[in-house]
């Protein structure tokens, strides 16, 4: 029969199969500053060895902060071997009490399935989980490692996890994931971007998309711009406001002297008004010149 007793805390190891690995240190100050504000609340539970140890059923987060608490004993529920069933008080005591990192909780489902060689309905009546919740998270076992670890570091939740794997394009995923850590889009938003863009076709195109975004960064606006002219990106110092390169500009500026000097000659009657010099020009008027000569000015650019 069980019996609840001081256990010394050097004496506790923990169980074969932890159900936390990645998250066991999750809220560990928070859970230490409650047992040292309110002590502990309810016992952990261990099986008695013939060694003398306890192996952990419940209550490994208790007891790693207890240990580092100082704690030189710890109530426990000692239950002798093969009185309870370890995987089974494990699960239920994480399951009900806390939130378990998704990943590890489909992991456990999955070992307890290949163990005792049961069916999902099964391991989810033992476990007291819906048989859809536990095939929603063994399917996340099966999707994308960047999911997977996405989920693992809380980035996404399982919903939004299930909604990206269920798409067999990887640039879609891809995208999808960035868009969902990044920018918050919920499962269901995911869901109707996924399925328009499978029906349209976007999504086989987007890892070539992907691709040539990687191959072709940004430029950075804040530090470059584009001359129009030989449409190379330049400093801005060399670019200033107008769209054109300090060297362009001044080219442009004798082509355009020259070419307007050359036109009103050709035209002009004798003894004609002389046209304004460029240099005398205001902004309007000078651009009034540039686009009425429809781009020929750049064909006598020196």
């Amino acid at each position: 029969m069980s019996e609840t007793r001081l256990v010394r805390t050097d004496f506790l190891i923990p169980p074969v199969h932890p159900m936390r690995k990645e998250s066991l240190y999750d809220g560990m100050e928070e859970l230490k500053e409650s047992l040292v504000a309110n002590g502990l609340q309810q016992a952990i539970g261990a099986v008695e060895l013939e060694s003398g140890e306890y192996r952990i059923v419940w209550g490994m987060r208790r007891t790693v902060a207890a240990k580092e608490l100082g704690w030189q004993e710890i109530e426990c529920k000692v239950f002798q071997p093969g009185e309870v069933d370890e995987e089974m008080g494990k699960a239920h005591e994480n399951f009900h009490r806390t939130n378990v990192d998704p990943i590890e909780e489909a992991e456990f489902f999955q070992r307890i399935i290949t163990d005792n060689s049961i069916s999902i309905t099964e391991c989810a009546r033992r476990c007291r989980r819906s048989p859809s919740h536990v095939s929603r998270l063994l399917s996340l076992l099966e999707g994308h490692s960047d999911v997977r670890e996405a989920l693992r570091m809380g980035h996404i939740n399982s919903a939004q996890a299930v909604e990206i794997n269920r798409s067999s394009s990887a640039g879609w995923v891809k995208l999808a994931l960035r868009y969902a850590q990044g920018q918050g889009i919920t499962a269901i938003q995911l869901a109707r971007w996924r399925d328009t863009a499978e029906s349209s076709g976007e999504a086989a195109n987007l890892e070539a998309v992907l691709q040539e975004m990687a191959d072709n960064p940004p430029v950075d606006y804040r530090v470059q711009n584009k001359c129009h002219v030989h449409q190379d990106w330049l400093p801005v110092e060399q670019v200033p406001m107008r769209p054109v390169c300090n060297d362009c500009w001044d080219k442009l500026m004798l082509a355009a002297e020259h070419f307007v000097t050359c036109k009103w000659r050709e035209e002009q009657p004798p003894a004609p008004e002389q046209p304004k010099p460029i240099t005398e020009m205001s902004k309007a008027e000078l651009l009034a010149v540039i686009e009425s000569l429809h781009g020929r000015v750049v064909d006598h650019m020196p």
